[in-house]
């Protein structure tokens, strides 16, 4: 019996794509690679194309997450090495890992607000609740007579709005301390909320520059952060909008640094922003499981972010050991390096980024 030979069937005469003319065998186009087929486009055409890209992607995805994650170093040597069929390109996997970061913080910090509207009106309706509260509020109004005394002196009064004071300025994260005119500028706007900047500046006979027009336009923000967990959340929320711009911006400089580092090695600029990329994505793969364990559970805050910390810092170590190929002394000595000049140029990088984002606010 002789086997009949497949063949496809020829939908074009020539590509939809390019035009390239077709003889009747053809699949795909050899010479742009659409698949050769009609113009008229179906449902289930389209959601066929949907997941077969996805999946075909799907299978770097596996092959590139695997071994960035559990073998230090090995993809972005593999990866300068010539061996990149098998790995997803170190920029476009960043992007990637970065995105699903900023949607799984965007999901828990959505979902925070809802349950907390939805506990707020449940207590609204809940008079029982309502009555047990005003129960407790008088029983610590009553246990709050014995310190009249203290209170009429000021004394407790001055204590708690030193403490309360302190709390406030430390979670606003912003320093602000170059401008001599600000804390009078925050008690005075404070005071007066309604006048413009020009008639505030007029009142306390202070110079119309650009940078106290700044300030005084600020300083409404900055005591609604002071006094309103909202806006502080809503500020951080802005903050981190510019984050991925930032590190943008640190990454190809943490790579220049690199480079000055190994001079001696023959690593192009280009191969060292590929390593810091692959050490970055990793960063955003933990960071993304930090937010979704503290959503999940109830362990504290405090011991998750120490734990990242250290799987971050070893993870690295290792990385550069295995990329560099230097011995575990060496390595050590220009991986405490790294991370100095890493901190400084973070720190410089958030103080303009939280300054340009209190300036578009």
């Amino acid at each position: 019996m002789v086997k009949k030979k497949h063949l496809s069937k020829n939908k074009e005469i020539s590509c939809l794509n390019c035009g390239f003319p077709f003889t009747g065998q053809e699949v795909f186009c050899p010479e742009c690679g659409q698949k050769n087929k009609n113009n008229k486009i179906s449902f289930g055409n389209f959601i066929r194309e949907i997941f077969a890209g996805f999946f075909s992607w799907d299978a770097k995805f596996w092959k590139t997450i695997f071994p960035l994650l559990f073998i230090p170093g090995k993809v972005s040597k593999d990866y300068i090495e010539g061996k990149r069929a098998r790995y997803t390109n170190p920029f476009r996997f960043y992007i990637t890992m970065s995105i699903l970061f900023f949607l799984t913080l965007g999901f828990v910090q959505t979902y925070k607000k809802y349950k907390d509207l939805n506990n707020q009106e449940i207590l609204g309706k809940n008079n029982t609740i309502k009555e047990q509260v005003f129960k407790e509020l008088d029983k610590a109004e009553k246990k709050a007579d014995s310190l009249k005394l203290i209170i009429k002196n000021d004394s407790l009064k001055k204590v708690k709005d030193s403490i309360n004071t302190k709390k406030q300025l430390n979670s606003f994260k912003l320093r602000i301390n170059n401008n001599d005119n600000i804390n009078s500028f925050l008690k005075f706007q404070k005071k007066n909320p309604d006048l413009s900047v020009n008639q505030a500046l007029d009142s306390m006979n202070v110079e119309k520059t650009f940078s106290n027009r700044f300030w005084y336009s600020r300083s409404k923000i900055i005591n609604d952060f002071i006094s309103s967990d909202e806006e502080q959340k809503k500020f951080n929320s802005h903050l981190i909008s510019y984050f991925s711009i930032a590190l943008l911006i640190l990454l190809p400089l943490l790579a220049f640094f690199l480079k000055l580092l190994y001079f001696r090695r023959n690593f192009t600029y280009v191969e060292h922003l590929i390593f810091t990329f692959h050490v970055q994505t990793v960063c955003f793969i933990i960071l993304t499981l930090f937010v979704i364990i503290r959503f999940l559970t109830v362990i504290k805050t405090s011991n998750i972010l120490l734990t990242f910390s250290i799987l971050l810092l070893s993870y690295l170590y290792i990385a550069m050991k295995r990329f560099y190929k230097q011995r575990w002394f060496k390595t050590l000595l220009k991986f405490l390096l790294i991370n100095f000049i890493f901190s400084i140029l973070l720190a410089i990088i958030v103080s303009l980024i939280s300054f340009v984002a209190l300036a578009l606010y």
